[in-house]
C-alpha cells in the first residue's frame, strides 16, 4: 500500500470537507488544536460572545474563562455553572415559548429580547452561556448585536454518565437529547455568517494554555501573565465542589496539583 498517497488523499478529503486549506503537515497539527476558528471574529466591533453546547458539555467552564478574561458574562451569576441568571430564571418563567402548533410566542420572546436590548445598551460587548439556548437563540437573532459563537463539543457519553448522576436520567434518552441538539447547533451555525469558534472540552482540558490563548484572541482579548495563570488553575476536570472533587482528585492525579481552583469573582 502507498502510505503516502493514502495519507495526501486523507488530506485532501479533509480538505474538501471542511474547507480547509490544509497541507499533510497541517494535517497533524489540526489534530492537537483545542479550537478551530470557522469564521473570523470582527473584534473592532461590539459584540455579544455566545457560548453554546449541550448540558454537562464543558460550556461552564468555557464561561468561566471568558469570565477571567475580562468579559462580563451576567450581573447576576451562579458560580456553579457561570450561568446569567437573569436569563435562565427569565426564560424558566415564560415556559412554554412555544404554542401547541410549534410557532413562538410572541409576547414571551419579546420579554427575552428585550432583556437582550438591555445588556447591549449596558455595555458594548458582554457574554452569555446557556446549554438549553437552541430553545430560543433563532428568536434572539434580531437582537443579538454582532454574535460570535462558541460552540463546545465533548464526549456524549461522558455528558449523559454525569447527567444520569446528577438526575437519573437514563443513558439512551441523554445520547439522544445531546446528538439532537449539537445536530441544531452546527445546522445553526451554518446558516448565520456571524463569526464561529469551534471548541473542544476534552482537548481544553489537556491543552490549557493552548485553549485559553485561542479563545481570547477570538474573543478580543489580551491576557497578562497573571490572568493566564488564574485560568490555567481553573481549567481542570475537578474545578467543581464537594464530593466530586475528591473524586477527581483520587481517580485523575495528571490533573491534581494540590492548589486552590481559581474561580472567576475571587
Amino acid at each position: 500500500m502507498d502510505f503516502k498517497r493514502v495519507w495526501k488523499n486523507a488530506c485532501n478529503t479533509a480538505r474538501s470537507a471542511f474547507g480547509l486549506d490544509m497541507e499533510p503537515g497541517d494535517m497533524h497539527d489540526a489534530m492537537l488544536r483545542p479550537c478551530e476558528v470557522l469564521r473570523p471574529a470582527r473584534i473592532e466591533e461590539p459584540r455579544t460572545i455566545v457560548v453554546l453546547g449541550m448540558p454537562r458539555g464543558g460550556t461552564s467552564m468555557v464561561a468561566g474563562v471568558l469570565s477571567l478574561l475580562g468579559f462580563n458574562i451576567g450581573d447576576d451569576v451562579e458560580q456553579s455553572n457561570q450561568e446569567d441568571q437573569e436569563f435562565t430564571r427569565l426564560a424558566a418563567e415564560l415556559e412554554p415559548l412555544y404554542d401547541s402548533a410549534g410557532a413562538p410566542v410572541k409576547e414571551k420572546f419579546d420579554k427575552l429580547r428585550a432583556l437582550v436590548a438591555k445588556k447591549n445598551e449596558a455595555r458594548p460587548v458582554w457574554a452569555f452561556k446557556d446549554p438549553n439556548a437552541h430553545v430560543y437563540i433563532n428568536e434572539l437573532m434580531p437582537v443579538l448585536r454582532n454574535p460570535h459563537f462558541v460552540l463546545v463539543f465533548r464526549d456524549h457519553f461522558a455528558a449523559a454518565q454525569t447527567i444520569h448522576a446528577r438526575t437519573g436520567q437514563d443513558y439512551i434518552t441523554s445520547l439522544e437529547q445531546s446528538f439532537d441538539q449539537m445536530k441544531f447547533l452546527v445546522g445553526f451555525m451554518k446558516v448565520y455568517d456571524a463569526p464561529v469558534l469551534f471548541a473542544s472540552y476534552e482537548r481544553a482540558l489537556r491543552l490549557r494554555e493552548s485553549f485559553a490563548r485561542q479563545l481570547a484572541a477570538f474573543a478580543g482579548a489580551e491576557p497578562d501573565d497573571a490572568t493566564m495563570k488564574d485560568i490555567l488553575r481553573y481549567i481542570r476536570p475537578d474545578r467543581g465542589g464537594g464530593n466530586l472533587d475528591k473524586v477527581y482528585r483520587a481517580a485523575d492525579k495528571a490533573f491534581w496539583r494540590g492548589q486552590e481552583v481559581k474561580r472567576p469573582g475571587d
